[in-house]
């Protein structure tokens, strides 16, 4: 057996050539979202996930991020770590760029976890375990797209600690493993490039750190001087007999700093933390310290306030906040809908749906507790449910529903806002069943859920709907809520409204022209003089309305407003075509300000108003196109307003 070093198995030609492709499952620059964020975001997702899943006992999980300064790792200590691995970095087909002669002072960064069990598993193992067998260490050591992760635990795929590569200059880590059941200590290490040749000799994409044994099979490190070393270069925080993972990202990428990894806990596991499952400490000689927790993490979403996401951000966590500390006897269950499932009034207990409808509308916190049936193909049946908090946001726009699985956010199982409603819901799915099912069906780096994917398709009955009827949960129930509401609003507002909405904002039949030439009932004629109590504005990509002629005009109660796009002939509510623009769709937007969204659709709004100062702003409209904008407001009295170049003026 050799010295602790860094070794590359050489290909034989009889080799396949298999260059890692793990590393695209997280990749951020093909992602929007992702690239906004930057690296930081895959990694603090996946760590902490690790972390979760290797939790031990009912505590918390102890996560702790150190950045060293800019030569944390003096040039002579990283050639002692490096210089072994250097020949292969600086290979033409490495895959690396910009690689130097030789090791330097670098940036380092160190991931550990603590109250977890560290890499459990036989480090002398070479074949692969069975179904049944569990084996953290040959899973992040020797395998690819190997996990023995089952149930609530969030890995299924193998592949998450590929965002270590991917997180160092030169994609390669260190780790010290002290596992759980007897406190042994082993330090390897993983670099992943692209089969490569170092003085003519072609070797594999794969280097470990470790000792070497004749047939190339690598052993951990056990030294105890090696490993005293380890953790004074390193900086490492855990105590010789404290179990746990340590993760070293030697020449970090400059992206990943203290404000980055802030940011990317506070989105991706406000929930762990509140719920008392996750602490996360970020420490750096340069940037200070962090620590989030249930008491600070209210103050740390506070100073998020990049790309104007802040004060959002500050609201979905009050939500999250006041959802989690909501009691018990708040939850509703309802009844368990058939198989396979679908969202419809009869889940609801009956006569709870009015009262539901006003307690929503008075922005109370909702709490729904939702059976379901997961079934296994090979005969398994298990009884299952879900959580769902909603409340209506007055304040705000609200915010796309945010999922939760054993702890991880799904981050795009719904990526837009709730349509046509400005509120905050949060879905959690924690027992087991259905999270264990859910997970079948989550992507590498566990952003959505899929029914194609390896692990779920062809497993379990009524999957696809199953996914879907939790993955739509908040929109239906909203909806569902919204057309309870409706009814009672219609009859309320019969008096205000009394001509029937039913043949505007559909496309004028043929029926309704005479020898080609259009037939209308006539408008009334607006009163003369009255002054009214709005005005109609013109806004970039729409309108506005806003109080008008407070001392002369009475405020309204409510007001309904139709839009249409402009025409020459006719009349514009009657040409108006669903295909134009959908006002509860995007790109439309609506903002309102002393004032509440009683319903939309198509091309009407009804809102009542609820003080002097109200505003109504609706934008995102065809700005090469005039808008037609109809009022009606309860004294039965109406104007039509079209907003061309004339008039009011024109949406361009």
């Amino acid at each position: 057996m050799f010295n602790p070093g860094w070794h590359f198995k050489r290909r034989e030609r009889s080799d396949e050539v298999a260059d890692p492709i793990q590393g695209e499952f997280f990749d951020e620059a093909a992602d929007p979202d992702e690239r906004r964020r930057g690296p930081a975001a895959s990694l603090v997702r996946e760590a902490i996930q690790n972390s979760l899943d290797a939790r031990v006992g009912s505590g918390p999980v102890d996560v702790r991020f150190y950045l060293s300064s800019g030569e944390g790792l003096a040039t002579d200590r990283a050639r002692h770590w490096f210089a072994g691995l250097w020949p292969h970095l600086r290979a033409r087909r490495s895959g690396l760029r910009d690689v130097p002669p030789c090791p330097q002072a670098c940036r380092f960064a160190v991931v550990e976890d603590f109250g977890t069990r560290g890499l459990e598993g036989d480090p002398r193992r070479g074949t692969t375990p069975d179904e049944d067998e569990r084996d953290d260490f040959f899973a992040f050591f020797r395998a690819n797209g190997l996990s023995g992760k089952a149930g609530q635990e969030g890995g299924r795929w193998g592949v998450g600690k590929s965002v270590f590569n991917r997180a160092s200059r030169i994609n390669s880590f260190l780790a010290l493993s002290v596992r759980n059941s007897d406190r042994a200590t082993h330090l390897i290490g993983r670099c992943f490039l692209l089969t490569h040749k170092v003085n003519g000799d072609e070797y594999q994409p794969y280097g470990r750190f470790g000792l070497v044994e004749a047939d190339d099979f690598i052993l951990p490190v056990e030294d105890a001087g090696t490993l005293a070393q380890f953790r004074r270069d390193f900086r490492i925080a855990r105590a010789p007999d404290n179990p746990g993972l340590s993760v070293v990202l030697p020449y970090v990428d400059d992206e990943i700093t203290v404000e980055a990894i802030r940011s990317a806990v506070v989105r991706e596991y406000f929930w762990p933390i509140l719920t008392g499952r996750l602490t996360v400490a970020i420490n750096s000689p340069e940037g200070g310290a962090v620590r989030l927790d249930p008491d600070t993490l209210l103050g740390c979403a506070a100073e998020e306030d990049r790309a104007g996401l802040g004060s959002e951000l500050r609201s979905l966590i009050q939500f999250a906040i006041d959802a989690q500390t909501s009691p018990e006897s708040r939850i509703m269950t309802l009844l368990r809908p058939d198989e396979p499932p679908r969202w419809t009034d009869s889940i609801f207990r009956e006569g709870s749906l009015e009262e539901l409808a006003r307690c929503y509308q008075r922005s109370e916190l909702l709490v729904f507790r939702i059976p379901l049936v997961v079934r296994e193909r090979r005969g398994t049946v298990r009884d299952s449910n879900f959580l769902v908090y909603v409340r209506l946001d007055r304040d705000g726009q609200g915010y796309p529903p945010v999922f939760v699985r054993g702890g991880l956010i799904i981050p795009k199982v719904r990526k837009r806002r709730v349509k046509g409603h400005s509120v905050h819901a949060l879905v959690v799915i924690d027992d087991e069943s259905l999270s264990s099912m859910l997970g079948d069906a989550e992507t590498p780096a566990h952003t959505h859920w899929s029914p194609d994917s390896r692990n779920f398709r062809h497993k379990y009955e009524n999957g696809k709907e199953v996914i879907n009827f939790v993955s739509t949960a908040p929109a239906e129930i909203l909806d569902i809520l919204s057309r309870a509401r409706q009814e009672r609003d219609w009859l309320t507002l019969a008096d205000f409204f009394p001509t029937p909405p039913l043949d505007e904002g559909l496309p004028e039949e043929d029926g309704g022209t005479d020898e080609g030439r259009e037939v209308e009932r006539p408008v009334p004629p607006q009163p003369q003089g009255r002054p009214q109590p709005y005005r109609i504005e013109h806004a970039p990509g729409g309108f506005r309305i806003v109080r008008d002629n407070p001392g002369a005009a009475p405020l309204p109660t409510a007001l309904d407003v139709r839009v249409a796009y402009d025409t020459t002939r006719g009349s514009p509510l009657k040409k108006y075509h669903p295909a134009d623009f959908d006002l509860a769709e995007p790109p439309i937007e609506i903002v309102l300000e002393s004032a509440e969204q009683v319903t939309v659709s198509a091309n009407q709004l009804q809102v009542r108003l609820t003080g002097e100062d109200f505003r109504i702003e609706v934008t995102g409209f065809d700005q090469n196109r005039d808008l037609y904008v109809r009022v009606n407001f309860p004294e039965g009295e109406e104007t039509d307003t079209p907003l061309t170049e004339g008039a009011t003026g024109a949406a361009r």
